[in-house]
């Protein structure tokens, strides 16, 4: 028999060092296999790394056209369009402000369906056309209003006649309307409205399929449905003359933002079924209340003793600007809170319902002080 001797301690130490087992023979299979493993190691991260950088490209482009793209255009198609309508009714921006709230939101429910429904054939195995679905309404809306374009007899009068141009001015001083009594509680106030405004109907189906209230999300699409059809419903009735004169849009706008603030906090506390439907619903009514009323009460804080102000569609596009760049901080602060914080569904509705407390109380105090000693109904 061969007298094996003993291995060196410095050569067993490099072998250990290397990872070589000493009892082990290093064959040209033991070589194959390690090299195979690098090999699959080495592709399974370059295919990570190629993975990670196109849904990071994907989630850019997504954020791009879904954030600023999107947000510019609705807010510019907003706010124009206001202005628009409202140079049909010698520039009576109060008045036309409060037109196609019903329209309006009662197309966001038959909107919603048509996404719900596709989204959960999608689920099922079909294909995906629920974006396809929503660019098919939106390009078959532009096309109606293209041919109602066409039908209009051209304006032939000429640029630099009076009759061509619009009689609306800019503000000669934003420093005096900052002066004006009750503006300085008023602006804050609106735009904590606005932070707080659409935080419910926005992250509603992903706060209550949360794992605090356990609940599907067909459960939030159902209190969707019923917080917007509540709040197409209350926009035709809060528009009616009868209405206004009886309690007036800037107290009902006060009322409705409190309100709307403490009705959401019940879903906190109590996450069952119906309460989630009895508080969307009567969330959808006070929203339908405030999106009615809002460009209403901006055009009621006016300083001076006339009814009409050649600025006053200006100061509206302006505090329009402002309450949507609120509520795409709320918006974002939100999904903030529902991303990084434990339980933050229940802190994201305490912070929205306190804004719009907050916003009303600050709205309040702004009509107390510009308008306290008569009754304001328009």
């Amino acid at each position: 028999m061969a007298n094996h001797q003993p291995m060196p301690s410095h050569v067993a130490q490099m072998n250990s060092r290397q990872g070589v087992d000493s009892n082990k023979p290093r064959g040209g299979w033991v070589t194959g296999f390690d090299t195979q493993g690098n090999l699959q190691r080495v592709g399974v991260e370059r295919h990570t790394r190629y993975r990670n950088r196109t849904v990071w490209a994907h989630s850019l482009v997504l954020f791009n056209v879904y954030g600023p793209v999107l947000g510019t255009a609705l807010g510019a198609i907003f706010t124009i369009s206001t202005l628009v309508l409202s140079s049909h009714y010698k520039n009576n921006f109060p008045l036309v402000s409060m037109q196609s709230g019903f329209i309006g939101l009662t197309g966001a429910v038959v909107h919603t369906i048509i996404a719900w429904q596709c989204f959960r054939r999608q689920e099922e195995g079909h294909k995906p056309f629920a974006h396809a679905t929503s660019a098919g309404i939106t390009v078959i809306t532009l096309i109606i209003a293209y041919t109602l374009m066409t039908k209009l007899e051209p304006d032939e009068t000429r640029p630099w006649t009076k009759k061509y141009q619009i009689a609306m001015q800019l503000p000669k001083s934003w420093r005096q309307i900052l002066n004006e009594n009750g503006t300085r509680w008023f602006i804050p106030g609106y735009m904590l409205i606005f932070y707080g405004l659409f935080t419910w109907p926005t992250y509603l189906i992903l706060i209550q399929s949360s794992s605090t209230s356990h609940s599907w999300p067909d459960d939030g699409a159902y209190a969707l449905l019923a917080t917007l059809g509540a709040a197409a419903l209350s926009a035709t009735i809060v528009a009616q003359p009868h209405f206004r004169r009886r309690l007036g849009p800037v107290n009902t706008f006060i009322l409705a933002t409190v309100f709307a603030g403490v009705s959401s906090i019940p879903h906190v506390w109590m996450p069952n079924f119906w309460m989630q439907i009895g508080c969307a619903a009567a969330y959808g009514v006070l929203l339908g209340a405030i999106l009615t009323l809002h460009n209403k009460v901006t055009a009621t804080f006016h300083w001076g003793d006339e009814s009409w102000h050649v600025d006053m569609p200006a100061r509206a596009a302006v505090m329009m600007a402002l309450g949507g760049m609120s509520a795409a901080a709320g918006l974002m602060v939100t999904a903030f809170i529902l991303e990084y914080f434990e339980r933050g569904e229940k802190m994201a509705l305490m912070i929205s319902a306190g804004a719009l407390v907050l916003g009303g109380l600050l709205v309040g105090v702004a009509r107390w002080r510009r308008c306290r000693r008569f009754y304001v109904a328009i």
